[in-house]
């Protein structure tokens, strides 16, 4: 029997009657001879089926060569009567699923068996998902494009395109650069979205840079989509079995020469092993899988999988059981497998059957333990592959351009207070008779002033084709809003190009202006200043463009760029000064967002820090004595300077105790002697009054302790540190 085809569907239809034998013979004495004949039989039927299976890919055929060449059209070549190339490709990409034509009867079933039978009709029948990826290599080789990672080689070295940004390369360096990834989008199915498995619902999951960016501009929402015509139309001319599903790609280059590379990545389900969604350790022995349209129990496969496992005792092979749970991938579980056979091979002569034999059965427990393992289908070869175009881009050997262009930014963000506007942009044909104009909604008073060619001239050219650098003027600040600036530019026969340019400007102002002046005025020596400015542009400038300009103490640095500044102040520092700027790329002139110019603040030194979550309380013994002592006051000296540098004991003075409230009947409470001592500081309280009677004194007093600290590198005193102590009063 051969090996895919229409071969594979008659090997397909016997599948489920030989398991069925193999199970009901398996289940039987096996110590009868002919019995165990009969299981061995079977087994190689069925093995052979499944051997079978294996073979094939997603992606049946693209239609179009697989190289292409296209020449980059200059402007000039739009004259009439010019030579017209033809700049963009539409190419067919073409991916086989599974026929299941003959297997879509839902009649008879439950509503619940018509809806999984209905759902697995879909899966197989269409495309699960399929990437266009673009890459770009440099290279000018004329007649092959430099060597690009096969897909084995791309999974040895674990890329997944899919966790690529714009523009990242990979893979060794290839005519002297590597490829690198332009653009990705994903297509893929919305299952819960199709009712009827002939028409599908595709939708782009996954984007990376934009694809449309290298398609016609007519064409930016039709880049790359799923052809249901294309595919009806294949559909018929088969008697209305659905076999391919068609997608079209539009392509069309950037100016920018060199080898493009655009691959289609497929996922197919023409095998649907048990789903991603079951735990392993509760997969149902009536859940189903699918070889193709043929449906198969678990209970079945785990009954060929055991005799399999008994058939290779002795040879180390990798736990199916592990794969189902994660314990290892699909990639190390395939490793294990591939170093089981190497063994073989190197321990058995050359040509031996039974090693041959061996691997084959290794091979079945391989694809076994996929089709039972959630969600390992989708690694089988039969429901992956990839194809690519490559197309070299060429620049045209033709006489410089004569067609009007405008090259200029789409748009110029400023802040109300830039005292001079200026937009550069680029325009050709040069004609020294004619400037570009250029009109403004809202009016604005604008001038256009010409800078120069945009490129050094040859002897040979002609000048007047020549780009020109110009640029737009307004000698004035612009009011906060939204402007639109069109520009219109002609050659010399009347032809005429326009470029808008959208305008915005913003308030010079800053959203966070409060937290960013408490943080400058409420500064502290060996403390950090954090300065994090919020723009008012809602984060349409790039931090970049930012600077903070801070000068501490007489330090003279340069402006910080972007919008954070974190730097611990000094205790040499006497002044703090802030200032943020926002700079014009364009002109370079700097604008402050600051209301009154430069924040300014004195840095302080900071109080200590009173903790009193271990004060003990020595109450009255001795009535003559009517003292109660207040112990274990603690201290903590503050930082002074950079690099955590702290304030020593000795540092610690005008240590006080004053009694803000006292609730003790018939007695005054004063506080005495407070000083340092053992475990931190303590204070008497007194109580004045009649004499003290056992039982009869109780109540409460609130102290209100503090203390200042002083920074014994520049003398500045701190403000009081203070703390709360209720002191309970009983004898």
């Amino acid at each position: 029997m051969a090996k895919g085809g229409a071969g594979k569907v008659y090997f397909v239809l016997y599948l489920a009657v030989i398991l069925e034998l193999l199970i009901i013979i398996v289940e039987r004495d096996e110590a009868e001879e002919h019995l165990i004949q009969k299981q061995k039989e079977s087994m190689k039927i069925v093995e052979s089926i499944l051997s079978q299976l294996q073979t094939g890919a997603g992606t049946e055929s693209i239609s179009t060569r697989p190289q292409d060449e296209i020449t980059l059209q200059d402007a000039s070549m739009r004259v009439a009567g010019g030579p017209q190339v033809k700049q963009d490709r539409l190419y067919e990409v073409i991916v086989g699923v599974t026929d299941v034509s003959t297997a879509d009867k839902l009649e008879g079933l439950d509503p619940a068996e018509a809806a999984e039978k209905l759902r697995n009709l879909i899966k197989l029948a269409n495309v699960q998902e399929l990437d266009y990826q673009i890459f770009y290599h440099p290279s000018n080789a004329p007649d092959r494009a430099p060597l690009f990672p096969s897909d084995d080689s791309l999974r040895k070295m674990r890329i997944d395109f899919s966790k690529f940004s714009e523009g990242q390369e990979f893979g060794e360096p290839v005519d002297g650069a590597r490829w690198k990834l332009l653009a990705l989008e994903r297509l893929e199915l919305q299952v819960d979205q199709v009712t009827d498995y002939r028409r599908p619902v595709y939708k782009p999951t996954l984007q990376i840079g934009s694809i449309a960016r290298f398609a016609p501009p007519n064409a930016a929402d039709s880049a790359f989509i799923y052809s249901q015509d294309r595919t009806d139309i294949e559909a018929q001319n088969n008697g209305g079995r659905y076999k391919k599903r068609f997608f079209v790609v539009r392509f069309q280059p950037p100016g920018q020469p060199g080898w493009y590379k655009l691959r289609f990545a497929s996922r197919t389900n023409r095998i649907l092993g048990v789903r991603t969604d079951i735990p392993p350790t509760e997969v149902p022995l009536e859940e189903k899988v699918y070889l193709g349209t043929v449906q198969l129990k678990v209970k079945d496969l785990l009954q060929v999988r055991k005799n399999i496992v008994e058939q290779l005792s002795g040879i180390p092979i990798p736990s199916s059981d592990d794969l189902a749970t994660g314990k290892i991938t699909v990639d190390e579980f395939d490793e294990q497998i591939q170093a089981a056979i190497n063994r073989i091979k190197e321990e058995s002569p050359a040509d031996d059957p039974k090693a041959t034999e061996r691997i084959r059965r290794l091979e079945l427990y391989s694809y076994l333990a996929k089709l039972l393992a959630p969600g390992a289908a989708a690694f089988f070869d039969q429901n992956r592959a990839s194809y690519a175009i490559n197309v070299r881009v060429v620049k045209p050997n033709i006489p410089p351009p004569s067609d009007p262009v405008v090259y200029a930014q789409d748009t110029k963000y400023i802040f109300d207070r830039l005292p001079r506007v200026e937009i550069p942009f680029t325009a050709s044909p040069y004609d020294p008779g004619k400037l570009p104009v250029v009109r403004s909604n809202p009016n604005l008073p604008i001038k256009v002033i010409d800078v120069g060619p945009a490129q050094q001239a040859s002897a040979s050219s002609d000048p007047t084709a020549q780009a020109r650098n110009y640029k737009l003027v307004i000698e004035q600040s612009v009011p906060a809003g939204d402007y639109e600036l069109v520009i219109t530019h002609a050659n010399r026969i009347g032809k005429t190009t326009e470029k808008t340019i959208q305008l915005k400007s913003f308030e010079s102002k800053l959203e966070n202006l409060d937290d960013i002046r408490a943080n400058v005025e409420n500064c502290y020596f060996g403390t950090e200043l954090e300065i994090l400015p919020v723009p008012a542009d809602g984060k349409k400038i790039s931090a970049g463009q930012y600077l903070i300009n801070a000068i501490i103490g007489n330090e003279q640095s340069q402006p910080v760029r972007g919008l954070q500044y974190r730097r611990e102040i000094p205790c040499g520092a006497n002044s703090v000064s802030v200032d943020i700027l926002w700079e014009d790329p364009d002109t370079k002139e700097r604008v402050s967002l600051l209301p009154n110019g430069p924040l300014q603040g004195t840095p302080k030194q900071r109080p200590p820090k009173i903790i009193t979550s271990d004060v003990k309380f020595d109450q009255i013994v001795d009535p003559r004595v009517p003292v109660v002592v207040v112990k274990n006051i603690k201290v903590l000296p503050p930082i002074i300077d950079v690099g955590g540098a702290k304030a020593g004991p000795n540092d610690i003075f005008d240590f006080k105790v004053v009694v803000q409230k006292a609730d003790v009947s018939g007695y005054k409470v004063t506080p005495l002697n407070p000083r340092a001592a053992a475990g931190g500081y303590e204070v008497d309280l007194r109580l004045d009054g009649p004499p003290l009677r056992r039982g009869k004194v109780e109540g409460n007093v609130t102290l209100i302790v503090s203390a200042k600290a002083k920074n014994k590198c520049n003398g500045e005193v701190s403000a009081d540190g203070k703390a709360v102590i209720n002191v309970p009063i009983t004898y």
